[in-house]
């Protein structure tokens, strides 16, 4: 993945990379030995790099505007890592548990609790799902999301009156009824 980077934004130039996102070279050479790097300075560094694939190796490297899967929710992202972390705490789960579930290491998924890496929808989803609940009842928390059903099937009642004089009252119920129909209307 760090290669993937190092390749993309300076053509494999290791020093420039470093200097791109702000550390010694040294450091990203212990990075690339080890297998290790920080997911919050390469986010940062990396101009447009995918949220996701920096935490999942998932989808496109580069976020573009056709496919961002680093989109948010329009909301105070606050509030929202608020309820994540209420959830969390009511249903029992550990930061652990919760990272397994994403496929992330706890210390990635701690940077998301603490609003140092942006929620993506997609991890909004899977976290949703682990709780077994909607994204809009995560979201809404603790209230849950209605949906409002219209009883369109049920007939709608509606009384009308009119004064008419009663040659113009009987052209309207013929209209209304028919001719059979007036004989019981009248009486």
């Amino acid at each position: 993945m760090l290669e993937q980077l190092i390749n993309h934004y300076t053509d494999g130039n290791k020093a420039s990379f470093a200097a791109m996102i702000g550390i010694k070279p040294q450091l990203l050479s212990n990075w690339l030995k080890r297998n290790t790097f920080d997911a919050e300075l390469l986010y940062k560094g990396c101009k447009n790099v995918s949220a996701d694939w920096l935490l999942s190796e998932e989808g496109d490297m580069i976020r573009n505007s056709q496919n961002d899967n680093s989109s948010f929710i329009i909301m105070e992202e606050e509030k929202l890592i608020q309820n994540i972390v209420k959830i969390r705490n009511s249903k029992g789960f550990t930061k652990r548990s919760m990272a397994e579930a994403l496929n992330i290491n706890e210390a990635s998924y701690g940077r998301i609790e603490n609003g140092k890496i942006s929620l993506s929808y997609c991890q909004l989803a899977q976290i949703a799902r682990c709780f077994n609940m909607s994204v809009i009842d995560v979201i809404s928390y603790p209230d849950k999301y209605v949906k409002s059903e219209s009883s369109s099937d049920e007939p709608v009642e509606a009384i009308l009156q009119i004064k008419l004089k009663k040659d113009k009252k009987d052209q309207v119920l013929r209209l209304v009824f028919g001719e059979n129909n007036i004989e019981i209307l009248n009486k």
